[in-house]
């Protein structure tokens, strides 16, 4: 029996048929017509439409959050954009737009008005992301959210507990300048103060919060691998706020391989091997 009669074919099954590259031809040019439209809307919105289209700025940095991305990625390694800031400031005076969302104002009188602290106001959600701990206290976009988890870091920073830290602080003080007085002194030796303030930091933070300090500052030339790492993880956030997938990539591969494919985080991934197994052994 013939199900099929190809004489009778209906119309619509030729256009599905024989007709079919034509028509993916036409879906594609539609298709690419309708996102074209789109990015041209998009730009003529910004540029014109925008609730901060009036405020001054480069036309580029209301366009397209690549502006931004350029001066944080590129030049000089990047991290360059608050400079950049800097340059629109004295172009286009107190008040510029750096983004297609984003004023900066330079007037430290408003700076109550802006970040009043009887108003509530969250973060930008895409600056979760920047460091790739986006369930971090320092990360989190939602002010409510933030509240709960600032609470229960609070007590740590209250007035009574650094007066009972402040032992442990004079201590650590104490043995840096020791080792001042011991190794450098009259030696001629060069010594960065920034890798010392960074271990006394660290490890004053580390028992404070965790009750078991790094010892950093006991380090050759204060040059600890941890806050090394730090550094790099700082600079690496100007990646991670526009590619995050790159920031969670330690978070999500087995240690084994995040160290060797991220070797310069290797003494952060350590010590969160370190804290997971400790963390387990209370449990």
């Amino acid at each position: 029996m013939e199900f099929f009669n190809h004489s009778t074919r209906p119309a619509y099954l030729y256009a599905m048929g024989e007709r079919g590259p034509n028509a993916s031809s036409l879906i594609a040019t539609v298709s690419l017509a309708l996102l074209l439209g789109y990015i041209v809307w998009i730009g003529i919105y910004r540029l014109y439409f925008s609730p901060i289209a009036k405020f001054p700025g480069p036309k580029l940095a209301a366009l397209t959050g690549l502006y931004e991305a350029y001066y944080d990625l590129v030049p000089k390694g990047g991290g360059q954009f608050p400079f950049e800031i800097k340059r629109m400031h004295e172009k286009y005076g107190p008040i510029v737009r750096i983004n297609p969302e984003e004023l900066h104002i330079d007037d430290p009188d408003f700076y109550d008005t802006l970040y009043p602290t009887s108003k509530p106001y969250d973060k930008m959600q895409r600056l979760e992301n920047r460091f790739g701990i986006p369930g971090a206290t320092f990360s989190t976009a939602h002010h409510k959210v933030h509240k709960i988890r600032r609470a229960a870091i609070s007590p740590f920073f209250a007035k009574a507990k650094v007066r009972e830290q402040t032992g442990d602080i004079q201590a650590l003080m104490n043995t840096i300048s020791r080792r001042l007085t011991t190794e450098y002194a009259g030696t001629g030796r060069v010594l960065n103060l920034h890798d010392v303030w960074r271990c006394f930091a660290a490890d004053n933070i580390m028992d404070l919060m965790f009750g078991s300090p790094l010892n950093l500052h006991l380090e050759p030339d204060f040059r600890a691998p941890f806050t090394g790492a730090i550094t790099r993880v700082t600079n690496w956030s100007h990646v991670t706020r526009y590619l995050p997938i790159l920031g969670a990539a330690t978070d999500t591969l087995p240690p084994w391989l995040a160290k060797r494919l991220f070797p310069l985080f290797e003494p952060i991934i350590a010590y969160r091997e370190a804290s997971n197994l400790l963390f387990r052994g209370m449990d």
